[in-house]
């Protein structure tokens, strides 16, 4: 899954610069219609929050609207789904002989789980008996803590001489283990006149396939398995350098649980992974000391609890993880069971419980930058502009948003190396920031008039050598980034650009 910064309307404006000012752009002149000196526009444009928006929703970002025209990015996780399969196995496969006519077997499952009663969705009991008696004889099965209400499980049935297999379904029956101990007993009489056999352990027993409906008592402590899960953040991709502070970003976590007994969550892992590589751990008391999932009690069968916890700035450092050049948020999470291993709480679970872990990022936009720099490399092709021999450009940009931004454009040669820039006179302000009130909302439009010529040698040089230019703007926010600003759905930028070119008419 991708994610996108807080930031995102820095990259509006990036990507309203991309177009504007690439100096080269000819879409919709005819270059044999040219005359020297010909003023022809490049390009009208009026761009808003709600359209340039769409892409990010495309790339799974939710943009929530408070009603006031105050923006979110919020990005979901899928959500990490845990169900009863995964972490309980109540009623093991066993299969074991019978050495006497009264066999006791512990009924012990691990994690110090102990089970007051079981009750049987589906299974069979199997039975496998090699009778060294040439008549046929009957054997009565009987085990106690199996019923079906109230009437324990015993089968009587007949078998011959060697080889004997069979099954009965347990379906809809209760297990309920004495003191965590099953007592299986076996009577066997010849038909033909009564006389009590031994089979001298030559019966076996199986329990196959047995799966519960519900099952209660103290459900055991211990940590389980998950999966490890990263959240791709992209908007640094190009991010070079500058300081970027986020007023108010939070991590919301909410755990949705049907099992009946305690649970508590802990992150492994939870650490912000920088561009460079490096980790930011995110620092959080409650964090450390796990979250306990509400749960429903023997009352709640079939409800299910929510929990909710909020990451923020007020309770860790997250605002200087997001404030990092960060490609991702690395975590893992880590459910205990029964984390205070107190055998008096007496639980329950269902064949259809579950657990589910989602995780919200919110990235209002809310914040301040400075000297914000994003650059990105693309491939260029002048040949077409053979005739044209000089050429001056006009940008105006009446902005709507509060920041200003600072562009240049770099032209490399197939070498690698550098062959000229845009703006001989360094970085140029293509667009002042808007005026905004004191709660940092936009109350004015700012226009920019942007002029640069390139002609003779120069121009031609790049014409005929460049093969790739590297655009790089610098944003910041109003009062040289010292001031937090907002942005809202109804901010908007129009531009206009124009060309005055020079063609030689042979």
């Amino acid at each position: 899954m991708k994610y996108q910064s807080t930031l995102f309307p820095f990259v509006l404006i990036l990507l309203l610069t991309i177009a504007a000012c690439n100096p080269f752009a000819n879409d919709g002149i005819d270059l044999t219609r040219w005359n020297p000196g010909v003023a022809a526009p490049l390009f009208y444009a009026t761009v808003t929050v709600e359209e340039l928006l769409e892409s990010y929703e495309d790339d799974g970002a939710v943009i929530e609207d408070d009603g006031e025209g105050r923006l979110t990015l919020v990005y979901t996780e899928e959500g990490y789904s845990v169900d009863l399969a995964e972490l309980f196995e109540v009623i093991p496969d066993i299969e074991f002989p019978l050495p006497d006519n009264v066999f006791v077997f512990p009924y012990e499952l691990p994690n110090n789980i102990s089970i007051d009663y079981i009750d049987i969705k589906s299974g069979k009991i199997k039975y496998e008996i090699i009778s060294p008696f040439l008549e046929p004889i009957d054997v009565t099965l009987r085990i106690e803590q199996i019923d079906l209400e109230g009437a324990i499980f015993e089968e009587t049935f007949t078998v011959n001489f060697l080889q004997n297999n069979g099954e009965f379904d347990v379906a809809d029956y209760r297990l309920t283990p004495d003191n965590d101990t099953l007592y299986i007993e076996y009577d066997a009489y010849k038909v033909s006149d009564g006389t009590e056999v031994d089979l001298d352990g030559l019966i076996g027993i199986e329990f196959s396939q047995l799966k519960h409906s519900y099952a209660q008592g103290y459900l055991g402590t211990g940590t389980y398995e998950t999966d490890r899960d990263t959240i791709d953040v992209d908007f640094f991709e190009y991010f070079n350098s500058g300081t970027v502070f986020l007023e108010e970003p939070s991590i919301q976590v909410t755990i949705r649980n049907s099992f009946g007994f305690p649970v508590r969550l802990t992150f492994s892992i939870l650490d912000a992974i920088t561009k460079d590589g490096d980790r930011i751990p995110l620092s959080n008391a409650q964090l450390a000391d796990g979250i306990d999932f509400n749960y429903p009690l023997l009352s709640e069968v079939g409800e299910f609890k929510d929990t909710y916890f909020e990451i923020n700035q007020e309770n860790s450092n997250l605002e200087n993880m997001i404030g990092q050049p960060i490609s991702g948020i690395d975590y893992e999470i880590v459910p205990i069971a029964n984390p205070d291993s107190d055998t008096s709480v007496i639980g329950f679970l269902t064949d259809t419980s579950f657990f589910s872990v989602d995780v919200l990022v919110e990235l209002p936009l809310y914040g301040r930058a400075q000297d914000f720099v994003f650059s990105d490399t693309f491939d260029i092709d002048l040949s077409d502009l053979d005739r044209v021999t000089d050429a001056e450009f006009k940008l105006v940009a009446d902005n709507g948003f509060p920041m200003d931004v600072d562009m240049q454009i770099y032209f490399y040669d197939n070498a690698g190396q550098e062959i000229d820039v845009l703006f001989k006179d360094a970085d140029r302000q293509v667009m002042a920031a808007a005026t905004v009130d004191e709660d940092g909302k936009v109350n004015g439009v700012t226009t920019t008039e942007t002029i640069e010529k390139v002609e003779g040698t120069r121009f031609t040089n790049i014409r005929d050598r460049a093969v790739k230019a590297v655009l790089t703007n610098t944003f910041s926010t109003v009062d040289g980034g010292n001031t937090s600003v907002r942005i809202f759905s109804d901010y908007t930028v129009n531009a206009r650009l124009g060309v005055i070119a020079g063609v030689d008419p042979d």
